[in-house]
């Protein structure tokens, strides 16, 4: 029998992807949605590292799971990195 707890608690791991992806694009562009600063942007790593910090922020204050495989993705891409 499943709970609904275990229902509630499964991740897709499409939609972590996706957050990150978005997370990291924010990060190397430092936020920046100003149309002048087309073509700008921080190294991969450097958006990666950075995600990494929100997110284990956003682990520890919300302590959601989700975060925490956000935390695992990233640190994947950056072994791959």
């Amino acid at each position: 029998m499943i709970h609904n707890n275990q229902i509630l608690d499964k991740i897709d791991f499409e939609d972590v992807k996706s957050y990150t992806k978005t997370l990291v694009k924010e990060h190397r562009m430092l936020g920046r949605t100003n149309p002048s600063y087309i073509g700008y942007s921080l190294d991969k790593s450097v958006g990666l590292a950075s995600a990494k910090i929100t997110a284990k922020k956003l682990a520890e204050a919300t302590g959601k799971k989700f975060y925490y495989e956000v935390i695992n993705y990233i640190n994947e891409l950056l072994d791959e990195h």
